[in-house]
């Protein structure tokens, strides 16, 4: 009977303990969703970049969010424009001498073989990538003659959104024209009018750097330096200019050099 009784006290315990067990293991479950917030509620408090509710990744516009004051847009910093060829006008002044290198019967020793004067050029050309080539031409209005040269150059320029430095250099030719002022005269001040050309080859080398304006206008400065080898023909017939010796009848050859300086404008297409 001890037994019995002993066995159905143990029974009636574990009972009454699975029994109240039951009943906190809701309660709680219940405690929890209640104090839980919505989804809308979670993600509206969540901080900025964080994963939404339950897991998952955050969207591109919550990871990336507005861009900064002041930050450039990563399509502004491209810079790689599209230009097919370019026209280009430039002004400035050029210094020359006619015999720097070498003067052998092209013009007298005593006249003026060094002289400046204000000079105009112009070119056009294709462009390839950062690579230019095309055609350049100048003329320089000196004291006593006009001297002029066009040249075929290849360019290299490094192209940046606001300045573009650039250096070139070309083989072309020059010609001397429009003797004037001395320049073929004798000690009668009677100029020589032979229609004997003066004429010859030149390489030329250039550098500066253009500011863009758009992607249309660029206004910019150079400089180009010059040497050349230009000859002149005998005349037939003509007389010695004196007191300089200077024998028109034969050829005359010379290498001299000219230095330009030039603020040049751009129009690229």
């Amino acid at each position: 009977m001890r037994m019995g009784t002993r066995s159905w006290a143990r029974a009636a315990a574990s009972a009454s303990w699975w029994f109240a067990l039951g009943l906190l293991v809701p309660a709680s479950a219940a405690a929890q969703s209640a104090t839980a917030p919505y989804p809308e509620e979670a993600a509206a408090e969540a901080p900025a970049g964080a994963p939404p509710p339950g897991g998952g990744v955050a969207s591109e516009a919550t990871e990336e969010g507005p861009a900064a004051p002041g930050e450039v847009p990563e399509e502004a910093e491209d810079d790689d424009r599209f230009r097919a060829f370019y026209l280009e006008a430039s002004a400035g002044y050029s210094w020359i001498n006619l015999g720097a290198i070498r003067n052998d019967n092209l013009v007298p020793d005593l006249m003026q073989i060094r002289s400046s004067g204000y000079a105009f050029g112009a070119g056009f050309g294709l462009w390839i990538k950062f690579i230019t080539l095309g055609l350049q031409a100048e003329i320089a209005r000196h004291d006593g003659f006009d001297f002029g040269t066009a040249v075929l150059d290849l360019g290299i320029r490094l192209p940046t959104p606001f300045l573009e430095p650039y250096i070139r250099a070309g083989l072309g030719f020059a010609w001397l024209f429009n003797p004037a002022g001395g320049l073929f005269e004798d000690a009668s001040g009677i100029v020589w009018e032979g229609e004997q050309a003066i004429r010859g080859v030149v390489v030329d080398v250039g550098l500066g750097f253009d500011f863009i304006v758009n992607e249309l206008v660029a206004i910019g400065v150079g400089a180009d330096a010059s040497l050349f080898n230009v000859r002149r023909a005998g005349a037939s017939g003509a007389d010695v200019l004196s007191p300089t010796d200077l024998t028109l009848e034969e050829d005359g050859d010379s290498i001299g050099v000219q230095v330009s300086a030039l603020v040049q404008l751009s129009l690229n297409f």
